[in-house]
């Protein structure tokens, strides 16, 4: 029986569990090793004519008194007590294949029908996560990396909350270093230039648009105030003219970062600045908690992070008194994981990657679990057409912004395509694929089966659904049967794996696999209610799960194409 909450694989993977501890009740040596030391799996099959699941359970125990894995498997299947299965065979290779009986594909589909949009979530659970992403520097607009970045972060924690976990999601502001004074600079260059002053802004300040919209605000804000502030080419003299433009200008900034996170349906609770850790002197009681693993050396500060497998120990204060950026990141980890978190994860990009073993030893360190923290690596993106990296007038120096991208694809596409691949592999996105109303793009194919559903169920709507599966015989009627059962999985696989691609996956199986019953059957037969009752019924399930999965990747569904 599948209990509440629980999902298909975990059942099948119970019963196996329940079978071979029933082996070993008569037959101890019947395990070489404890169970779960071996790496076994349930999956749906590949085709419908094999059985609805299967596994390799069989092929990944040892034993030498049992002469092949069909052996095994055959032990394993005469041990199976289980109403569930119509039938469980082998497979000539040792697989065993699991049949699922009619009458829990009606229930599962009836708990789809009924759930609606809830259809997915699972029993809360007592676990709270933190996820900090995005974080860009608040000196420009969010550029494309960003938009992957929030994309994937935003999803992976719909994902989890539907899960069971609470999620708190955080963006750390990073204004507690050099470059908020060398952006307080650029917007007062430029607001100079506003009043027909011949200054230039030095190479290395911020040169981007947003820069000029930021003076010209400050202008309207301040009038003449700043006309006689002295600066040099690194920074603002007067220590009040710095410290006022300098929040006006990140303020500014971060307002339009806000602005372009809401517009990509990206949404923070915390909004944590570097700057409250100087403020209040936080770095002290970090140091202090990490005393017996500090020395000084050179005039310098180290933290001795080959303890704990480093190649070389870090410095925390440099000779000239500077913290580094590994210091103050280590007091903001601790104050993540001080409020209790089991876990707090991040996205970083790819040129961060030798950062996280250094951050996951000075958490230790601290005193807290490695396990507590893990960063997702993100790859870089790519805009091509016609074969050739794509370009448009641009905003902010030579990024392509998430502005540009809103603009070219909107919120939905841009989403689906941030999170279509692997969040480590580089990412290329064919815009005239992605803009193309065809079956070539990938969230078209999946828009256009939603739409499909609903217009066929808007068409019949005077026919009675009948919530049952018993006349619904075709490979292609059981196979898109089986792709709903795997909904909740993929989410469980998902939370626990990051992967957030195989959302979409999912999602594109699910199609595919509509979109062929659609063009075999015929799904409204006048001379056949039962059988176009439960089609109907079958496709309502259809386009809530694909809806429902849409809503985990924070993409909206379109009723009419």
């Amino acid at each position: 029986m599948i209990k509440k909450n629980e999902t298909i694989i975990n059942t099948i993977k119970q019963v196996i569990v329940d079978a071979i501890y029933k082996i070993c009740e008569t037959d101890p040596s019947f395990l070489s090793n404890p169970l779960t030391s071996y790496k076994y799996v349930v999956e749906k099959t590949r085709q419908i004519t094999f059985g609805d699941f299967s596994s390799n359970i069989a092929l990944v125990i040892k034993n030498a008194k049992i002469g092949n894995c069909k052996e095994i498997a055959q032990l394993i299947c005469q041990n199976i007590q289980c109403n569930l299965f119509e039938k469980v065979e082998i497979s000539n290779n040792g697989f065993i294949n699991f049949f699922l009986k009619n009458n829990y594909k009606e229930k599962c589909l009836k708990e789809i029908a009924i759930s609606k949009e809830k259809y997915g979530n699972f029993a809360k659970k007592n676990l709270f996560y933190n996820m900090e992403y995005v974080s860009g520097n608040p000196t420009g607009l969010l550029h494309i990396g960003h938009a992957r970045n929030a994309a994937a972060g935003d999803s992976l924690i719909r994902i989890w909350q539907a899960y069971g976990i609470r999620v708190d999601k955080e963006y750390y502001i990073n204004d507690g270093g050099n470059q908020i004074n060398k952006l307080a600079l650029s917007v007062l260059i430029r607001y100079l230039q506003l009043f027909n002053e011949k200054k230039e802004l030095p190479q290395d300040a911020y040169h981007g648009d947003e820069v000029i919209d930021a003076a010209i605000e400050l202008k309207k804000q301040f009038g003449p105030r700043f006309l006689k502030t002295k600066f040099d080419d690194n920074r603002i003299l007067d220590k009040d003219d710095n410290e006022t433009v300098s929040v006006f200008a990140k303020n500014y900034m971060m307002s339009i970062i806000k602005q372009d996170l809401t517009n990509l349906g990206a949404q923070f609770e915390i909004w944590s600045p570097e700057s409250n850790i100087y403020k209040y002197n936080l770095l002290d009681k970090t140091l202090q908690l990490l005393k017996k693993h500090i020395y000084v050396k050179d005039n310098a500060t180290w933290l001795r992070t080959t303890e704990l497998g480093d190649d070389k120990d870090r410095v925390l204060i440099k000779s000239n008194h500077e913290y580094t950026y590994f210091c103050p990141d280590i007091a903001y980890h601790n104050i993540k994981l001080s409020r209790g978190y089991d876990k707090i994860f991040a996205i970083w990009g790819a040129d961060h990657k030798s950062y996280v073993d250094r951050m996951r030893i000075a958490i230790q360190l601290l005193g807290y679990k490695s396990e507590q923290f893990h960063v997702c690596i993100m790859q870089m993106v790519k805009l091509v057409k016609n074969g050739q990296e794509f370009k448009m007038s641009k905003r902010s120096g030579d990024s392509f912004t998430v502005q540009d991208l809103l603009k070219l694809l909107g919120k939905d596409a841009s989403r689906w395509y941030l999170v279509s691949q692997s969040l480590d592999s580089h990412i290329t996105i064919d815009i005239e694929k992605a803009t193309k109303k065809s079956i070539e793009s990938s969230f078209y194919y999946v828009q256009y089966a939603y739409v499909r559903g609903k217009q066929l169920l808007n068409k019949a709507k005077k026919m009675k659904m009948i919530t049952s599966c018993s006349e619904l015989k075709l490979n292609e009627e059981q196979e898109l049967i089986n792709q709903l059962l795997m909904f909740k999985p993929t989410i469980e696989h998902i939370a626990n794996s990051f992967e957030v691609h195989k959302m979409c996956l999912y999602l594109q199986n699910l199609a595919k696999l509509f979109h062929s019953f659609y063009e075999k059957a015929t799904i409204v037969d006048p001379n056949d209610k039962t059988l176009t009752g439960q089609r109907l019924f079958l496709v309502n399930c259809i386009t809530i799960v694909i809806k429902n999965g849409f809503s985990l990747l924070g993409v909206d569904v379109v009723e009419t194409m």
